[in-house]
């Protein structure tokens, strides 16, 4: 049986789960209900059924009523909003609302690693044996995690970064796409790291660093 869905959020991270989960369903007509302003004030509430299949737009701030209490829930908010994912992740499940994580079938993933709810890990990455992933999470395209690391609650990981065997992620961190970071690494609770970075040294909380090897700036923008 095709599961209902929800989708807080869709923008560009919201509309690829949604194509992700059609794949998943094998293009089963998902009944689908998507909470997201900008969306319901340029085309205002109802069912759409173009390319949408079914889709319900409704505010974003309707998604906590009762009567949705069978939906399973998926939170298609990115990078900019990494503390409202963690925080939507908690009032869900305080709601007792499904958030369930999506893993790509191109994705591997070690019997042995553990994997939070909510947490999307897009295709082709590699999740090594007794890696720990927190909940709300977004691991990109091509991501590597090796052995023993543990990455905590909303973090997101753009393509291709490699993370070295037994390193420790903190909450709500940003990791720049190609970036590295080597074994036994501590980064704290929300760093934002550059593009192409290479991690060689421990992170504090709340620095933005890049570079090879990364250093300390002041401002880090992240478009």
């Amino acid at each position: 049986m095709t599961p209902k869905i929800g989708i807080i959020g869709y923008g560009s991270l919201g509309i690829q789960i949604h194509e992700f989960l059609k794949e998943k369903y094998q293009n089963a007509d998902l009944v689908t209900t998507v909470f997201d302003d900008i969306l319901f004030q340029n085309l205002g509430s109802g069912i759409l059924n173009r390319d949408f299949n079914k889709l319900e737009v409704l505010p974003f701030n309707d998604y906590p009523q009762k009567n949705f209490a069978d939906l399973d829930f998926y939170i298609g908010l990115g990078y900019k909003h990494l503390a409202k994912r963690k925080a939507i992740f908690e009032e869900l499940i305080n709601l007792n609302r499904n958030a369930p994580n999506f893993i790509h079938h191109t994705a591997y993933i070690n019997p042995t690693a553990l994997i939070g709810k909510a947490t999307y890990i897009y295709p082709k990455s590699n999740i090594d044996q007794k890696v720990r992933i927190g909940n709300a999470c977004i691991i990109n395209n091509s991501v590597t995690i090796s052995h023993e690391s543990t990455v905590g609650d909303a973090c997101f990981f753009a393509p291709m970064v490699c993370v070295c065997g037994c390193v420790q992620i903190d909450d709500g961190v940003f990791v720049g796409a190609n970036t590295t970071i080597a074994n036994n690494i501590r980064i704290e609770n929300d760093v934002k790291i550059g593009i192409g970075s290479v991690i060689i040294n421990h992170i504090s909380s709340e620095k933005n660093v890049i570079g090879y090897p990364a250093k300390e700036i002041k401002n880090l923008n992240i478009v």
